[in-house]
C-alpha cells in the first residue's frame, strides 16, 4: 500500500535558495536599506488578512501576485495618506497611486477567495489555513537586485504562523522574517491557525513543527523522534543536515495503512516539508518510514526542472532505501529487497518511450514508477561502476556531496546530464554521464543483469539473497553500510 502511493505523492521540489544572513530589524542601516517591509495582520476568525507594504528607497511601478487569478481576492481601501492601489491596464497587475518615497500601501485579502484561486496545497485544514504566500503578498513586477525585504505577522489571540523563511536577527517583535526573491515567485507554504508551535534541534538543524487541526495520536515526543531519526539518516549522506531552519507542516490523513501517506519538499526562500500524517500513527510506526527520509534528501539535491525527474526523483529514491538501511531501519538484505521490488514496479509502468521522453512527460502520462525507478537504476549503475573503477575509494556518495555543495543552493536550475558531466570533470574520468545517457536513450526498463551479477544480487523467486562470491560482493554490503 505504502509503495503504491509513491508515484502520486512525491512531487518535485522547488528552487534551492538560502537567503543571506539577515540584519537586525532594529538596525538603522536596515531601516534605510533599499527594499520594503510587509506587515500582515490576521483577522481573529481567519477569514481575511490585512497587508501593509512600506517601501524604503524604492518606488515600484506595478505590483503583482505569483498567480494573477488571486487578484480577485484582494480589495484596496484608500490609505489615510491618500495612497491607494488600483488595478493596472496591464492584466494581472496593480499600481500604487500617490505613493511617495518612504510611503506605504494597504490591501485586504479574502482568504476563502484566495484559497479557491490558489494551488492544490492551498486549503482550510479544520480551523487552520495553508496557502502559498505568493498568493497573498503582492510583489514588484521587477524584483531589483540587492533589496532587503522583511515580513512581520501580527497574530491576535491564539493564532500563530508557520513560514519557511529565516528569522530577522534581533527583531524586537515576534514573527518577523526575511523574505528572499524566490519566496514569492516559486511554490512555498505558510500556515496560519491555532496550532501551538513546536521546535527542536536535530542533526545540527532547527525543525519548526506546525501541526494543523491536531488530529494525531502521535505525541510531540513521537514527532520529534521521527523527524530526528530521518534527519540523522540524511546526514549520513551529506555530512550535515542540508538546510536550517526547516519548516515541517503536519496534516491529518485519516487512518491510513501507511503512517505517512504523502510528502513534499520545497526550498522557496527556505526549507519546507509537508507530510500527511496518519491520525493513528505513533513513534513505533513512524521511525524509519521512507517518506520523511525521501523528502529530506531533496533538500540537499541540486534543483532540476520538472522534466528531469529521472535525476531528481530517481537518485532520491535510490538513497531513500540506502540511507534507511545505513541508519539501521532495515537489514542489508531488506534494503536490496526494497530496491529490487521497486525495479519490478518500474518495469510495468509507463509507455514504451525512452526514459528521457517518459521523464519529460511524466506529469501528463503519470508514468511515475517508470521514471522514479528508472532513475534509481541509473543511480545504482553509476554507484557500482564508481566503486569498481576507483576500487572502493569513490562512490556515488562523493558525487552527490560534490553536487550538493556546488549547486544545491545556487538558485538556478540544471539538467541532470549537465550535473553528471560536471561530476565527471571533477572525478577526472568520464563515468557517470555515459551510463545515464545510454539508459536515457534506450527504450524499456534498464537491463540490470550485469549490475546484479557484479554485486551478487540473486533473485530467488522474487526474494533477493546475496552471493558472497560475486566480484563486488563487498560493495553490495558497503553501499548499505554506514561509514
Amino acid at each position: 500500500m505504502r509503495r503504491a502511493l509513491l508515484g502520486c505523492v512525491l512531487l518535485l521540489l522547488c528552487c534551492a535558495y538560502v537567503p543571506a544572513p539577515s540584519a537586525s530589524a532594529d538596525d538603522p542601516r536596515t531601516r534605510t536599506r533599499r527594499g520594503w517591509d510587509y506587515v500582515v495582520t490576521l483577522a481573529p476568525d481567519l477569514k481575511s488578512v490585512d497587508v501593509r507594504i512600506c517601501f524604503r528607497r524604492f518606488l515600484p511601478r506595478q505590483l503583482e501576485l505569483k498567480d494573477a487569478r488571486g487578484l480577485g481576492a484582494l480589495s484596496f481601501p484608500a490609505d489615510a495618506s491618500g495612497t491607494q492601489l488600483a488595478r493596472s491596464a496591464r492584466e494581472g497587475a496593480v499600481v500604487p497611486r500617490g505613493l511617495r518615497a518612504g510611503g506605504c500601501v494597504r490591501y485586504r485579502v479574502d482568504l476563502d477567495a484566495a484559497l479557491k484561486a490558489g494551488d492544490r496545497q492551498s486549503a482550510r485544514i479544520g480551523r487552520d489555513v495553508m496557502i502559498n504566500p505568493g498568493n497573498v503578498l503582492l510583489r514588484p513586477t521587477v524584483w531589483p537586485n540587492g533589496v532587503y525585504v522583511t515580513c512581520r505577522f501580527v497574530c491576535p489571540g491564539e493564532l500563530n504562523v508557520s513560514v519557511p523563511w529565516p528569522d530577522v536577527a534581533g527583531a524586537s517583535t515576534p514573527h518577523t522574517y526575511q523574505v528572499g526573491r524566490h519566496a514569492l515567485t516559486l511554490d512555498a507554504l505558510i500556515a496560519l491557525g491555532r496550532f501551538a508551535p513546536e521546535s527542536f534541534d536535530a542533526s545540527g538543524a532547527t525543525f519548526r513543527i506546525a501541526r494543523l487541526d491536531r488530529r494525531h495520536k502521535a505525541s510531540r515526543e513521537d514527532v520529534e523522534a521521527w523527524i530526528s531519526a530521518a534527519a540523522g539518516a540524511v546526514t549520513n549522506l551529506y555530512g550535515r543536515y542540508p538546510m536550517s531552519p526547516v519548516q515541517v507542516v503536519l496534516l491529518p490523513a485519516g487512518s491510513w495503512n501507511s503512517p505517512v501517506s504523502f510528502g513534499r519538499a520545497r526550498r522557496a526562500g527556505g526549507a519546507s516539508t509537508l507530510f500527511y500524517l496518519s491520525q493513528v500513527a505513533t513513534k513505533d510506526d513512524l521511525i524509519g518510514e521512507w517518506v520523511a527520509v525521501h523528502e529530506m534528501i531533496h533538500l540537499g539535491m541540486p534543483w532540476t526542472p520538472l522534466s528531469e525527474a529521472w535525476f531528481q526523483e530517481g537518485f532520491t529514491t535510490y538513497y531513500q532505501e540506502v540511507l534507511r538501511t545505513r541508519a539501521g531501519f532495515q537489514s542489508v538484505e531488506q534494503g536490496w529487497q526494497e530496491i529490487h521490488e521497486g525495479f519490478g514496479r518500474g518495469r510495468i509502468g509507463g509507455p514504451g518511450d525512452t526514459l528521457k521522453v517518459t521523464s519529460e512527460n511524466m506529469h501528463r502520462t503519470h508514468a511515475y514508477w517508470r521514471v522514479y525507478w528508472g532513475g534509481c537504476a541509473i543511480a545504482l549503475m553509476i554507484d557500482v561502476e564508481l566503486r569498481r573503477v576507483f576500487k572502493g575509494t569513490r562512490s556515488l556518495d562523493d558525487v552527490i556531496r560534490y553536487l550538493s555543495g556546488r549547486y544545491a543552493y545556487a538558485g538556478a536550475s540544471y539538467t541532470g546530464m549537465a550535473l553528471l558531466e560536471d561530476a565527471d570533470r571533477w572525478l577526472g574520468r568520464s563515468l557517470c554521464a555515459p551510463i545515464a545517457r545510454r539508459v536515457l536513450q534506450a527504450r524499456g526498463f534498464p537491463d540490470l543483469t550485469a549490475t546484479y551479477r557484479r554485486l551478487g544480487l540473486v533473485d530467488a523467486g522474487g526474494h533477493i539473497r546475496l552471493d558472497p562470491r560475486a566480484p563486488q560482493a563487498k560493495d553490495a554490503r558497503a553501499i548499505m553500510t554506514a561509514k
